[in-house]
């Protein structure tokens, strides 16, 4: 009967390299492990050291991601674990390293497949030391974001359209001409992203449109619904910088960032509440109060903001880069933005 009962516990337990070993109590160096098996404090039990212990953990680490095995993993805290343990001990045994050569540009998260988790981990470490961001930032080309969601940067400065941009010529009958419906990879050249995210890649759709010289400045104008990208601009130089905000709000949507959005998402909420407060403005005013205020909120929408950003570092050199903390290049006071 005792076989019995053991057998089904056996037949269901995981193998050694689909289970993470746990890092807390190990020994650096020693082979022991202090645990707290319920009230019995401190106990002292044979274990593997912490150093080998993490060098297993990292071996694992990407079965276990792949193979779903382990509800617990946490790829920082499993970055932050090899660090510590099997690349010599942490912050005080080593400099931080640099950014990586040309590891600057476009915000990108941890779902990225060029991030560097091993930059990531040393930064989570830099924080809970009390690091200011700024040293962080350089040390380790790595920022938290409003959204309180780690970021690294791509370079930018290979983006562009493949297409002559000054060809896309719009017909006096029409506002717009513009190449519809091309694969991104087949209007608008970015390998950086592309490798960070090649699902932008393969399903990514472009509309490209080139506004006439007699439309105002502010008919300018970007979307991204999807893998679908529009943009519609009178210079190449600005659909470029376009672009680049609408990749930006598509990089939001894979990484679970802080979102963009529109003013109509605001409009009939602030419009109602300005009936309500001002019953005797003219439709006129009402309206325009409420387009102003809807602009306002709009614009301080995180992923906007940061997507305002990505436009302006897109032209900077990566010493620039380095020297200027992400959050500088906000246009908005980060006290001043929301995240929806």
């Amino acid at each position: 009967m005792a076989d019995n009962k053991l057998a089904p516990q056996s037949k269901n337990k995981l193998p050694w390299y689909e289970q993470a070993l746990p890092m807390e109590g190990r020994a650096t160096f020693l082979p022991f492990q202090d645990t707290m098996p319920g009230s019995v404090m401190n106990q002292r039990s044979f274990a593997l050291p912490g150093i080998i212990a993490g060098a297993a953990n990292a071996i694992t680490a990407p079965g276990r991601a792949y193979s779903g095995s382990d509800p617990t993993f946490n790829p920082e805290e499993e970055a932050a674990n090899f660090a510590m343990n099997v690349m010599g001990g942490g912050m005080g045994a080593s400099r931080a390293a640099p950014p990586p050569a040309g590891s600057l540009g476009m915000f990108i998260g941890k779902n990225a497949k060029t991030w560097d988790s091993i930059a990531a981990a040393k930064a989570i470490q830099l924080e809970k030391a009390g690091v200011d961001a700024r040293a962080i930032w350089q040390q380790t080309g790595t920022w938290k974001a409003p959204d309180g969601m780690w970021r690294q940067e791509i370079p930018d400065a290979s983006a562009g359209f493949r297409m002559d941009f000054n060809s896309v010529v719009p017909s006096k009958s029409n506002a717009y001409m513009p190449v519809r419906d091309l694969p991104i990879g087949g209007a608008f050249n970015h390998p950086e992203l592309y490798a960070a995210y090649p699902d932008i890649l393969r399903t990514g759709r472009m509309e490209v449109a080139k506004s006439p010289d007699w439309m105002p400045a502010s008919s300018n104008s970007g979307s991204q619904r999807g893998n679908q990208f529009t943009v519609r601009n009178k210079t190449e130089e600005g659909a470029r910088s376009t672009v680049l905000h609408e990749l930006q709000h598509a990089v939001q949507q894979r990484e679970g960032f802080a979102p963009g959005g529109g003013e109509s998402q605001f409009y009939a909420e602030i419009l109602k509440d300005v009936k309500t407060k001002h019953p005797l403005a003219s439709s006129a005013d009402i309206a325009n109060i409420a387009s102003t205020e809807a602009f306002r909120r709009y614009r301080a929408l995180m992923g906007e903001a940061e997507a305002r950003a990505t436009e302006a570092r897109a032209n900077l050199t990566a010493a620039e880069r380095r020297n200027v903390l992400p959050e500088k290049s906000y246009d908005l006071p980060l006290q001043l933005l929301r995240a929806k």
